[in-house]
Parts: structure tokens; C-alpha cells; sequence
């Protein structure tokens, strides 16, 4: 987490983490916090009031996950998904966002498995799924899990037309570590250096001139929280931490993640909608439709014919 020090005063939290524990400190010491890459929904429903994240929440991912599912023509339509929920915090929300999701919109659950972190085995949880005929995996997994349910899948052949991999294919080294048999997963990260918002072309020209390569993932939220709490301050007026908490929840503006307007506890509305799917070995933005650069891959080719 990066701090910003004003006469040894801590005036705003900026960064990231899953930690629960960050937001009640955070909370106790009045200082205003903008998170990055959290995806969890639960600290924001704690009555906090310092606590802000310009990125969708477990609920956003699960809502446009769908969204993107309900482009496919109706015949073609999945009819019955599989969840492979980590044994965790976070698996639990995103699991259950995913199957309140779904069935919603009229899914069939076929298989609700889960599993423990750094599982080596997991056969049981495909070959239930492959069975019960699910079309569409959802899952969350960290990524030496990720890297593990892919290589398995192939294993056994199974032959899902979607895969969802939330968090294990966010990172570049997925495509490097895995090559054609991390092809086509699904990744719902929050952002995509390809949306056309003000600032993106400044922001991933001076990205590539430093890094030599396209921003990642969380470059454009990282980004945006800077720009959210330079305004803040600069409405407040001043450096009370009070003042510039209430100037971030009073935040409507464009950013490099499009426009940001929070909620009363803290969670944007409407967030960024950018889908990631993995094509040969890259990322490319298929959802939202003005803004992808290819099609969406659906159903995903078979194993045989890869």
C-alpha cells in the first residue's frame, strides 16, 4: 500500500488489499481509502464511510460475466454451468454471486464443487461437472490453482464451451506458463488498456515508453484512484481527512476507468465492463461491444482441435 505523507500526517490510504482488517484501521483512523484491486464486496457492506474502490465488486463481475453470455445467440445459449468455489472468504462471495447470477437468468446449476487452496488433484470437481454436463465453468481460483484445473481439464477432456478464470489469468505470465491450453478462458479483471476513455492514450503511451509493453490490468485503476483523490483534495481545499473522505463520496468525474460515482458505501456505479479473453497466447478485449477488439470466442474450440 502507498502513502501519502503530508507533515508526517497520514492523509489517504492508496492501494491494494484483500485484508479485512485494512478497512476497520482505516475506518478508526478516519483516513480516507481508495483500494485497487479488491474485488470483495463484504467490506463495503460494514457501515464503513472511509472506505472507497473505483473497480466492480464481486457482484459486478458475476453480473457482467452474464452480461456477456446473453449475447450469444439464444439457441446457442448455455443452459447449465459448474462452480468450482475456492474454500475461501472470497471464494464463497464469488461462488455465490456467480450462482445467484445465474440463476437468475435462468441457468441450471449442474455442479456447485469446492476445494481448499493449492489443491494437486482436481479430477473429482472436473468429472462432476463433465457428468453432470455443464457448459460453462465459473471459477476464482488463485493462479498455481488456475494453472492446475486447465491442465486437468485437458487431461480428462472435458470440453466446456466457456471457461471463467477470475484472478489466476489476470496476470500476463498465465499466457506464458500455460501457452494454447490457456487459450480462450474468460478473465473479468476491471479494466483493459483498449477502453476508450480520456487519458487511456496518454496513460499507455507513457507505460509502454517505461515497460515496454501495454499497461496491465490494474494500471488504469491505480491510475484513476490518483486521479480521484487529486481532485478530492483539490475540492476540499484543504488536507483534513474529513474533508477530503467527504470529497471522494461527493466524486463524479471521468477517469481513465470511464466515470466514476460511488455509492454510499463506497463501491462504484456501474464500473468499468471490460472483459478479457485470452487468444493466442494474448489478451484481448471481446465485452463491451464499443470497445472490444475481437469477437467474443463462443463455444471455445475442443481440445482436438487446438
Amino acid at each position: 500500500m502507498e502513502w501519502l505523507y503530508t507533515s508526517k500526517k497520514v492523509v489517504a490510504y492508496v492501494g491494494t488489499t484483500f485484508i479485512a482488517a485494512g478497512a476497520g484501521i482505516a475506518e478508526k483512523n478516519k483516513v480516507p481509502t481508495i483500494v485497487v484491486a479488491s474485488a470483495v464486496q463484504r467490506n463495503h457492506e460494514r457501515g464503513f464511510k472511509y472506505w472507497f474502490s473505483p473497480v466492480g465488486k464481486n457482484p459486478d463481475t458475476a453480473r457482467i460475466t452474464f452480461d456477456l453470455v446473453q449475447t450469444i445467440p439464444p439457441e446457442k445459449r448455455p443452459k447449465a454451468v459448474a462452480i468450482f468455489q475456492e474454500h475461501t472468504d472470497f471464494g464463497l462471495e464469488q461462488a455465490e454471486t456467480f450462482k445467484n447470477e445465474a440463476v437468475q437468468r435462468g441457468l441450471k446449476i449442474a455442479a456447485h464443487e469446492k476445494y481448499s487452496p493449492m489443491t494437486k488433484d482436481f479430477s473429482p470437481l472436473i468429472l462432476t461437472a463433465k457428468n453432470a454436463g455443464a457448459e460453462v465453468i465459473l471459477s476464482s481460483p488463485i493462479t498455481p490453482d488456475g494453472m492446475t484445473i486447465l491442465r486437468q481439464i485437458k487431461e480428462l477432456d472435458y470440453n466446456p464451451k466457456m471457461i471463467v478464470v477470475i484472478r489466476a489469468a489476470d496476470d500476463l505470465a498465465w499466457g506464458k506458463a500455460m501457452g494454447p491450453v490457456g487459450d480462450y478462458v474468460v478473465v473479468m479483471g476491471g479494466w483493459h488498456y483498449r477502453v476508450s476513455y480520456p487519458g487511456v492514450d496518454e496513460l499507455n503511451k507513457t507505460y509502454q515508453s517505461k515497460f515496454g509493453r501495454p499497461s496491465d490490468m490494474q494500471t488504469g485503476p491505480a491510475y484513476a484512484s490518483i486521479q480521484i483523490l487529486a481532485a478530492a483534495i483539490e475540492k476540499a481545499g484543504s488536507l483534513d481527512t474529513t474533508k477530503i473522505r467527504n470529497s471522494i463520496g461527493a466524486t463524479d468525474m471521468m477517469t481513465v476507468v470511464g466515470r466514476v460515482k460511488f455509492r454510499p458505501n463506497g463501491t462504484v456505479v456501474d464500473p468499468c465492463p471490460a472483459i478479457i479473453q485470452w487468444i493466442e497466447g494474448g489478451q484481448k478485449l471481446v465485452w463491451p461491444k464499443e470497445f472490444r477488439e475481437t469477437p467474443f470466442v463462443y463455444p471455445i474450440p475442443p481440445w482436438e482441435e487446438r
